[in-house]
């Protein structure tokens, strides 16, 4: 495995995890423990459309020993409040109360178009393990707001535009893992003030 790459979200958009039965996201999730576990930190997915499905793997990604845990919103019949946001995220954050949580953000697939720093406000005080949000949403001023939650979040960013993450301070980038090399170069660069070396890899 690279050493360029510190850490991978398990069936999570790239993973497929969506597509996948309970039980293969399970066998996917522990073959990266076996593999990987120690060389870089591990991310499970387990949302989806089904709220029990998602506290069964959350129960086993905690039992497994993944590093943290997200969660995405159901796609069909949608959440149209941040307040019901939370209601869904409360019993699957639950499931693993001694892993960190995230709120994993993907609007233009789930098709819940909400405000992630509302989401993370209100839960802040209701899910104890809650940490911060995967925010892969396209839009960069939901990104920028969602920094502004709470100084305690973390908020990871699943995009391509990864100077733009860098320049909102974004501490934990989610990229393409065969994208590596390039975007260890890209950061780089970004660290070193040398701007036009940075924008030139991110076209």
């Amino acid at each position: 495995m690279s050493s360029l790459i510190s850490m991978d979200v398990a069936t999570g958009t790239n993973g497929e995890g969506p597509s996948l039965t309970v039980d293969e996201r399970k066998a996917v999730l522990e073959l990266w423990i076996e593999r990987a576990k120690g060389k870089f930190v591990i991310i499970a997915q387990t949302g989806g459309c089904n709220q029990r499905e998602a506290i069964e793997l959350s129960k086993h990604a905690g039992q497994v020993g993944v590093d943290a845990f997200a969660c995405m919103v159901p796609s069909f019949f949608k959440a149209k409040t941040e307040e019901a946001v939370v209601q869904f995220l409360e019993p699957i954050a639950a499931a693993a109360p001694n892993t960190p949580f995230y709120y994993y953000d993907i609007n233009f697939l789930t098709g819940v178009y909400l405000n992630t720093r509302k989401i993370l406000e209100l839960g802040k005080s209701r899910i104890p393990n809650l940490r911060g949000a995967k925010f892969s949403c396209p839009e960069m001023s939901g990104l920028f707001d969602s920094t502004l939650a709470d100084d305690n979040m973390q908020i990871m960013c699943g995009s391509d535009m990864f100077l733009a993450m860098l320049a909102l301070g974004v501490e934990v980038p989610v990229v393409y893992g065969h994208y590596s090399k390039l975007f260890n170069q890209l950061q780089q660069a970004f660290k070193q003030g040398d701007m036009k070396t940075a924008r030139k890899i991110q076209v």
